[in-house]
């Protein structure tokens, strides 16, 4: 996916002012942009090794242009509907869960074989 991807928040993100507390800013929407190979060495040298939730985290702000810990206080169907936008920018070998069509749900039969081991023709 190369185009932007626009996600209408369920819960807007509120920014809070540090001496009083009261909202001074709200996010209803997040932008995000394809993926630079810059976002990429910045999200791994900032999560720190084997940590992949923070490196998706990372990458979701930079590519959404706003603060982790903005991201990392969404709720869960916001912040799985961010993953999922971020996810479409990258290639499968970087992706996390499941990368393609699930298998048939029909029960797999193999052919008879004989005493032997050998199919019969």
């Amino acid at each position: 996916m190369t185009e932007p991807v626009t996600l209408i928040l369920r819960a807007p993100i509120e920014r809070r002012s540090a001496r009083t507390g009261a909202v001074v800013d709200r996010v209803a929407e997040l932008r995000f942009r394809p993926l630079l190979l810059g976002d990429l060495t910045h999200a791994i040298d900032a999560a720190g090794p084997g940590n992949q939730g923070a490196l998706l985290l990372q990458l979701a702000a930079r590519s959404a242009g706003v603060a982790a810990e903005d991201l990392a206080g969404l709720g869960i169907e916001d912040g799985m509907a961010v993953m999922e936008a971020v996810q479409g920018f990258m290639p499968a070998g970087l992706r996390t869960g499941t990368n393609g069509a699930p298998s048939s749900p029909a029960s797999s039969v193999l052919p008879p074989t004989g005493a032997n081991g050998v199919q019969p023709t």
